[in-house]
């Protein structure tokens, strides 16, 4: 059977990250979590829309809230301190 499977599909890696995104309330984790999914959609030959479609607006609603403490500046912002550093 698993001769048979070429690709995993889409979901098999992103429904645990999007978990951990809503989920988690640990700073590092979020952005560790966020980080992979972006990199896995854009990595994906073939995303799952569909399953994209339903989740981004819940992804949006969570971002904008108090809860999320993964903001952008601090995603982007240890991003450049370690290329620099």
């Amino acid at each position: 059977m698993s001769s048979q499977v070429t690709h995993p599909p889409f979901s098999t890696v992103s429904k645990p990250l999007i978990e951990m995104v809503t989920v988690e309330q640990d700073l590092n984790s979020q952005i560790g979590a966020a980080m992979c999914l972006a990199a896995a959609i854009e990595a994906a030959p073939e995303p799952e829309v569909e399953q994209l479609r339903k989740v981004l607006p819940r992804l949006g609603k969570l971002v904008k809230g108090e809860g999320f403490k993964a903001k952008t500046e601090d995603v982007f912002g240890r991003r450049r301190r370690r290329a620099r550093g």
